[in-house]
């Protein structure tokens, strides 16, 4: 048994069995784009990437691995919270770059981000200006309400354009780092790395 045995079984348990799904190039392309999208954000605000790959799987047609900061949820600030929701948006906004439009691949991703701005505001106290240090357990005022839908949707746009604004500015490490996708289809962290520097 040797250690690839173990990764084998680890990515088959996270994203199921390998398929033999037949991708045209168009396709293949929109997934590197897509998981370029993701890994280059990650690298960008400081997170590791062990790991990018366009291989299909039973349950997504491609994966960047993100190294968290921290083990411990809990010891994320308002900060690295926000640097998470724009990892999650990287593959819808390199798409978005790319194509001028997004697949519905981003489906998941989208539902992530909004999840944790979301909690954030709601259950963290982490909002902004007058929202800060409150949960929305106990408001039961719908003028209130309104302000903490504004306030995820304010956090949300902010953490779109913060991340179309890095990828923009680095669009040449977005495309290599596609195009090593759409060559190897799978990258690893020394490879990223050099292909991002």
């Amino acid at each position: 048994v040797r250690e690839h045995h173990f990764e084998d079984a680890y990515l088959q348990s996270l994203l199921g069995l390998k398929t033999r799904m037949t991708q045209t190039k168009e396709e293949l392309e929109k997934t590197a784009w897509h998981e370029a999208g993701h890994a280059l954000v990650s690298l960008l605000t400081g997170h590791e990437v062990p790991r990018v790959s366009i291989l299909p799987r039973e349950r997504t047609l491609g994966v960047s691995f993100s190294k968290p900061k921290h083990e411990s949820f809990a010891n994320n600030n308002r900060e690295e919270l926000l640097e998470k929701v724009m990892v999650g948006l990287g593959g819808f906004c390199a798409e978005r770059s790319k194509y001028g439009q997004v697949t519905p691949g981003a489906f998941d991703d989208l539902r992530r981000a909004n999840k944790l701005i979301s909690d954030m505001v709601n259950l963290y106290g982490m909002g902004d200006g007058i929202l800060t240090g409150i949960t929305s357990d106990y408001i039961t005022s719908d003028a209130m309400k309104v302000k903490f839908d504004q306030c995820m949707m304010d956090m949300l746009q902010q953490c779109v354009k913060s991340t179309d604004r890095l990828l923009e500015e680095n669009k040449d490490a977005l495309e290599a780092l596609a195009l090593g996708l759409l060559e190897k289809e799978t990258l690893f962290d020394r490879e990223i790395s050099a292909i991002v520097s």
